[in-house]
């Protein structure tokens, strides 16, 4: 989780998802890892390199223009695309090998500022709040939350 606000954000939930198939080489049976990871893990890394599913680039986005140009330039370039916020996903689906992901962890945070009480009245109109609110009064829920690409559960 500390790996989140280090310099390239990819981090996994597991070791192991940093390798294809969240499957480290040196595992001696399913749920051990060699002592030699432990003490060498450059070591470990360099010794199954082929193996590593990373992305080739990360971008941190901090505005919907920047995602719209990053997402421009892997279009244009041939690159999958990736996107996560915290790190946490164990199948690595997030960690693509020859990927951009698209680290959405800097995008503006809005769930503090955005907590609707849906009265009747909230669910009036057509803007956004009041689609959210109709939805929520629907399912007899009382509120919303706006939350966006940067926030993480634990800031709820």
């Amino acid at each position: 989780w500390t790996l989140i606000d280090q310099p390239s954000k990819v981090c996994t939930s597991s070791f192991t998802c940093a390798f294809d198939d969240c499957y480290f080489p040196e595992l001696v049976a399913p749920g051990n890892v060699s002592d030699a990871m432990f003490t060498d893990t450059a070591g470990a890394l360099g010794r199954h390199e082929e193996s590593l599913s990373l992305p080739a680039r990360v971008v941190h986005p901090e505005s919907i223009g920047d995602v719209v140009a990053s997402l421009r330039w892997a279009f244009g370039n041939k690159f999958p695309v990736t996107v996560k916020t915290s790190g946490n996903h164990y199948t690595g689906a997030g960690t693509l090998r020859g990927s951009l992901n698209i680290n959405t962890r800097n995008l503006p945070a809005y769930s503090d500022t955005s907590i609707t009480d849906c009265s009747e009245s909230a669910g009036a109109g057509d803007s956004i709040i009041g689609r959210a609110c109709r939805l929520a009064l629907a399912r007899n829920k009382t509120g919303v939350v706006r939350v966006a690409g940067g926030e993480v559960w634990d800031l709820l």
